[in-house]
């Protein structure tokens, strides 16, 4: 696949060359919106369409929405599936979540889509806002390890660190 090719992709879906994928699926559904056959007869100046150029403009948009979104996960998956390592002395904390996300440009949606956990827990991971999780430590390391794998980190490498982290707020909190 050819960078014109993908240019002339983006062009279709009417966005800007490095979507996101959330971008790409919203650019899509408003598209295969307005030049449906139930919406045309609303949409000023799609008469100018004949229904041949119509059906066209809607496989042109199929086929830009399956090829941009295969790309942007074939790209992201490579993104992400390198084992990432920490660097030596940096404490895990949230921010490292938060960081590796921005890092390779993935919005929490797209990470709660993937890992199947809420995204306010998510959220919650990331800021360690702990009170927004569910209390059992099992739940909280189940969504750690999802995110941390996600994210290309082994569990290995930042979970023990992490759960110590939640296991002393939450020995904090049992005692008030």
């Amino acid at each position: 696949m050819t960078g014109s090719d993908l240019r002339r992709y983006y062009k279709i879906l009417e966005i800007e060359e490095g979507a996101t994928l959330q971008e790409i699926e919203h650019a899509y559904r408003m598209l295969k919106r307005i030049h449906s056959s139930d919406s045309a007869a609303m949409v000023p100046g799609m008469q100018e369409f004949s229904e041949t150029r119509r059906l066209e403009l809607l496989d042109a948009i199929e086929e830009a929405h399956r090829v941009l979104e295969t790309q942007l996960k074939t790209h992201s998956h490579t993104a992400i599936s390198r084992n990432r390592k920490l660097e030596p002395g940096i404490p895990v904390t949230g921010e490292i979540f938060f960081m590796a996300r921005e890092e390779i440009g993935v919005e929490l949606e797209e990470v709660s889509r993937r890992t199947k956990v809420r995204k306010d827990y998510l959220q919650a991971l990331e800021m360690e806002d702990f009170d927004r999780l569910p209390e059992a430590a099992v739940y909280v390391r189940g969504f750690a390890v999802a995110y941390a794998e996600y994210l290309g980190f082994t569990a290995e490498d930042i979970i023990p660190a992490y759960m110590l982290r939640y296991n002393n707020w939450l020995a904090t909190k049992k005692k008030k």
